[in-house]
């Protein structure tokens, strides 16, 4: 029996994610491509490793023995190449990396970028989520890095400045036009509201508010729930209602007058990004390299 170690990573990822066509996006190749692989492997071992029911994959008996024992080989040969790399002194390899959205798409892009610029050789995964399920990955190991938008157990997690902001009233001007001058927290109540979803920093930063005010969410006209911070600014555009918006997210369609952002008057909505990692866990090189680089540049906000 000889399984490429390639063919074991995408089997691990089928199972993970419990569908070929899902690996096929996470991984970035083909869905013929993973049936192939998986196929070989199968056929390597003289076993079927997955059943198929209603559009999902489940491990069989031996498949599920062949996952768990799978994540340690792979586990094994990237601890070896990071075990080279650290005594030559190379950072290189691949780093994965999960994020809240607004970091995601408005800090960490040019964050990597400097940090590729300087390691050339680094490849790094990105996942998004929220910062409970980014907070969640990290903590399951299936992430080594996280970026959040809340502050973190400090008991659990380990953790530095990724950056600071805001979030700022946004609303359309053309279609709320009776907005103007100064707006408090307690007038947003007059108009229809959209939040982020339950889960994400903004969210949990709102709700602090409301906590402190002694206020309720059915205080205040919710019409919508949006699991992003592009679907809630193209929710305002369209006059669905106002909200309140990471100011770092706000630059084009402020300069655009697509949009306009002020803040409260009588609130402050101001937040740390952090970047996190699991205190039980010695980061692989790259990683640190990636945690030492951000910790030196300081707060990007």
């Amino acid at each position: 029996m000889n399984i490429d170690i390639h063919h074991l990573e995408v089997f691990c990822k089928c199972a993970e994610l419990g569908s070929f066509s899902e690996a096929a996006l996470s991984l970035g190749i083909k869905q013929s491509t993973i049936s192939t692989h998986i196929r070989t492997v199968e056929s390597e071992i003289g076993v079927q490793l997955f059943d198929r029911r209603k559009n999902r994959i489940h491990l069989t008996p031996a498949g599920e023995i062949l996952y768990q024992k799978g994540l340690k080989v792979i586990a094994s040969r990237r601890e070896a190449i990071a075990a080279v790399n650290n005594f030559l002194g190379r950072v290189e390899g691949r780093v994965s990396l999960g994020s809240s959205t607004t970091p995601a798409a408005y800090i960490l892009p040019c964050i990597i970028a400097d940090f590729m610029k300087i390691h050339p050789k680094v490849m790094v995964h990105l996942a998004t989520g929220n910062t409970g399920s980014v907070l969640q990955d990290v903590f399951l190991e299936r992430v080594e890095l996280g970026a959040i938008g809340s502050v973190p157990d400090k008991e659990q997690f380990a953790s530095c400045t990724l950056g600071a902001d805001e979030l700022l009233l946004t609303y359309s001007p053309a279609h709320f036009p009776q907005i103007s001058g100064n707006i408090t927290f307690s007038r947003m109540r007059e108009f229809p509201f959209i939040l982020r979803e339950e889960g994400s920093g903004t969210r949990r930063l709102i709700e602090s508010v409301f906590s402190q005010r002694n206020l309720s969410q059915s205080e205040f006209k919710v019409v919508a729930e949006m699991g992003s911070i592009e679907a809630v600014k193209r929710a305002v555009i369209a006059g669905m209602g106002i909200s309140l918006v990471p100011k770092v997210a706000l630059k084009f369609e402020t300069d655009a007058q697509i949009l306009n952002a002020v803040p409260l008057s009588d609130v402050q909505f101001t937040r740390n990004f952090y970047l996190v990692h699991l205190l039980s866990k010695t980061l692989s090189p790259v990683a640190q390299a990636l945690w030492n680089f951000i910790e030196s540049t300081g707060n990007r906000g």
